[in-house]
């Protein structure tokens, strides 16, 4: 059975497609962010890398500061390629073990990774889907939604894979500039084609 990929640029709507799709589709999920995040905060080992490698103040009460993590990783491009070197080999080790596992019992395999291209992982799956928006769209929910000021935002969105070039790369590209009802035929969509294809 196949690992699916869903990629795509920050507040493309990743998140929102994956958990569409797999209502839809029945497939084991791994969400990336949320693998990162329980690495951060409950991996003493993480903790220990993180603390040597920037400063003991990044965690409050035992979690790390998030906001200010964000401040020092987008705006010194060397912190955020020290923060991904502690976590990005771990992330991508977990979840291809869990897919060689899948691959073994014949399950489906869903698995949402925001940076797949930058760190190589489209090499180990079977098809990729990028979700996608308009650039407005992205600094709309990322201002507004996340609360973000607009030239910290468009930050972030540089630091990343452009999105014309994940669209280049994509076997499927879901556009999700819309309304929440199109996401959602787009996910049945691809469910169906999934069912024909994969079964």
């Amino acid at each position: 059975m196949p690992t699916i990929a869903i990629t795509g640029g920050i507040a493309s709507g990743k998140t929102a497609f994956r958990q569409y799709l797999s209502s839809r589709w029945n497939a084991e999920p791994f969400d990336a962010d949320a693998a990162v995040a329980e690495f951060m905060d409950h991996s003493e080992e993480v903790r220990q890398e993180i603390e040597e490698t920037f400063a003991p103040t990044v965690y409050r009460e035992g979690r790390l500061d998030k906001e200010q993590m964000r401040t020092r990783i987008f705006s010194h491009p060397e912190a955020r390629k020290k923060l991904e070197g502690i976590l990005h080999p771990r992330i991508q080790a977990i979840w291809r073990k869990r897919a060689a596992d899948c691959a073994e019992t014949k399950s489906r395999f869903l698995v949402e990774i925001p940076l797949l291209y930058e760190t190589g992982g489209e090499t180990f799956c079977d098809f990729v889907i990028v979700v996608a928006c308009s650039l407005a769209t992205q600094l709309e929910r990322l201002t507004s939604s996340r609360g973000l000021e607009k030239p910290f935002a468009n930050k972030i969105i540089k630091s990343q894979i452009s999105t014309e070039d994940k669209i280049r790369r994509a076997d499927l590209v879901i556009w999700n500039d819309g309304p929440e009802e199109l996401l959602i035929e787009q996910a049945d969509l691809t469910a169906n084609y999934f069912v024909e294809r994969y079964g």
